[in-house]
């Protein structure tokens, strides 16, 4: 072999050049292993020991159209089911529940009006031209009599009912042809009686908004005659605690107590009073008079 540094032939066993004095470090020599002709499934084999991860399949998670059909179509089937049952049930608050009404039409059959704006013809649109210059010549006055339109001539013109306001108590009454309504309230009692006539002519209802924003009212009392209270007749009544319900009374209009905090309805059980208390969840006491609220006796 030969040094390293100076490229003098040496011995293969020495140790150390003596040319250059270098040191000589032995070479070891690696000899490659003899691999034996195995079988491929006994030799060493980088595919069978390292083992590649299997990546599974991925599912089809696509949904069926029929299926997404059918899900939005139940959505919209219980919105439209929600909003007809909202407003049952607002216009069952609204409803107007009636009582033995054959009975208590054939009671009032003579007092009940067929509707609250309406007014009945006057009497003495009828008369004859001599019975109207009759009473013209009685009474002084020195114009003469208009007969009533020919019914037969098309075209003739309606006569308007004529009315009067009368008051009573601090109560206004419409007074028309042979029946009366409440037309408004102008007291400032707390309590308040309506009148069952006035100048002999029997009071049959309660016009519209005939108490509204009375904030001073707790206690009314309907005496027998009335057949009907138009709509709001007691709203934003705040005060107002307890109503006697006669037994005439058949019909109620909408949003008649509306504002109005939870009140005591007198009447009798089988009267249109009970089935009003029911049917609102209201306190309801059997009787006739607001003495079971006021604890004073009734006017005779």
């Amino acid at each position: 072999m030969r040094c390293p540094r100076c490229g003098a032939l040496l011995r293969d066993d020495a140790e150390q050049c003596g040319f250059c004095g270098e040191k000589i470090v032995p070479v070891v020599s690696f000899e490659k292993p003899i691999i034996e002709n195995r079988p491929r499934d006994e030799a060493f084999d980088v595919e069978n020991t390292v083992r590649k991860k299997e990546v599974p399949e991925q599912q089809d998670h696509d949904q069926n159209p029929w299926i997404i059909a059918i899900i939005i179509l139940s959505g919209v089937m219980i919105a439209v089911i929600g909003v007809l049952l909202f407003y049952t049930f607002k216009n069952r608050q609204r409803a107007v529940v009636n009582v033995n009404p054959s009975a208590a039409a054939e009671a009032t059959a003579d007092t009940i009006p067929a509707a609250p704006s309406k007014q009945e013809p006057d009497e003495s649109a009828s008369e004859t031209p001599e019975a109207q210059e009759t009473e013209a010549s009685e009474s002084g006055n020195e114009e003469e009599a208009q007969p009533s339109p020919d019914e037969s001539q098309p075209g003739a013109a309606a006569q308007t009912a004529a009315y009067d306001d009368r008051e009573a108590d601090g109560i206004i009454y419409r007074v028309s042809g042979n029946q009366a309504v409440v037309l408004r309230c102008i007291s400032r009692e707390t309590s308040i009686t309506i009148a069952e006539e006035i100048d002999g002519i029997p009071v049959v209802g309660v016009s519209e908004s005939a108490f509204s924003g009375c904030g001073h009212l707790v206690y009314i009392d309907l005496p027998e005659g009335i057949a009907w209270i138009g709509a709001n007749a007691f709203m934003d009544c705040r005060n107002f605690r307890g109503i006697v319900m006669p037994d005439t009374l058949v019909t109620l209009g909408d949003h008649s107590f509306d504002n109005c905090p939870s009140f005591t309805v007198i009447s009798h059980e089988a009267a249109y009073g009970h089935a009003f208390a029911e049917f609102h969840s209201l306190k309801w006491l059997e009787g006739d008079s607001l003495t079971p609220l006021t604890g004073e006796p009734a006017d005779e």
